[in-house]
């Protein structure tokens, strides 16, 4: 959702986190993808309980600004969420780590990073989409992806859209898009 919001509108979501000072609506777009894009590229799995309270604390501002005070109450609940044992063995088979990973971290840290990631990116995802919603209505994005695959097609041969951003964007199974599985 990110991507195309990017690429395809007049927002200039940005790679780095913005200044503290900058309250735009962009900014606050742009805090999301830093943090999730900080998390993904955590390549260890782990993240120290102060590093994530700070980020946490960003994150929520950032959400509850897009989405809107119903969002504050969500934020708190995600802050406390805690799996089940079949949710964590979920995670790690979920391909979010890889195997030599899944060998040399403890059963612990794991499910403590899955906890944050799963707050971090479903929160993220749920006030994205709203805002995406916004730009792209729902029953006409086949349309406009229609419309800008010429567009699209450039991005991807410059590596800005991965083929597995493709693959959602442009599924084989043609009236399914899959823009929730990432943002």
């Amino acid at each position: 959702m990110m991507i195309l919001m990017k690429n395809l509108t007049e927002l200039d979501i940005s790679e780095k986190l913005p200044l503290d000072t900058d309250t735009s609506e962009v900014a606050w777009l742009s805090r999301i993808k830093y943090f999730r894009n900080k998390l993904v590229q955590n390549s260890d799995k782990k993240i120290s309980d102060e590093e994530f309270e700070k980020d946490w604390n960003e994150l929520s501002k950032a959400v509850i600004q897009l989405g809107g005070k119903t969002y504050e109450k969500i934020c708190n609940d995600r802050k406390t969420f805690n799996p089940s044992p079949q949710q964590c063995q979920n995670y790690l088979h979920s391909g979010n780590l890889q195997s030599d990973q899944i060998h040399r971290t403890s059963v612990d840290s794991i499910k403590e990073f899955f906890i944050r990631d799963a707050s971090i990116q479903t929160l993220a995802k749920e006030a994205v989409r709203e805002r995406f919603d916004k730009q792209f209505v729902p029953g006409k994005l086949a349309e406009e992806l229609t419309k800008q695959r010429k567009h699209l097609e450039s991005l991807k041969e410059e590596r800005v859209i991965t083929q597995s951003q493709w693959d959602n964007l442009f599924p084989t199974d043609k009236g399914n898009y899959r823009l929730i599985a990432y943002f």
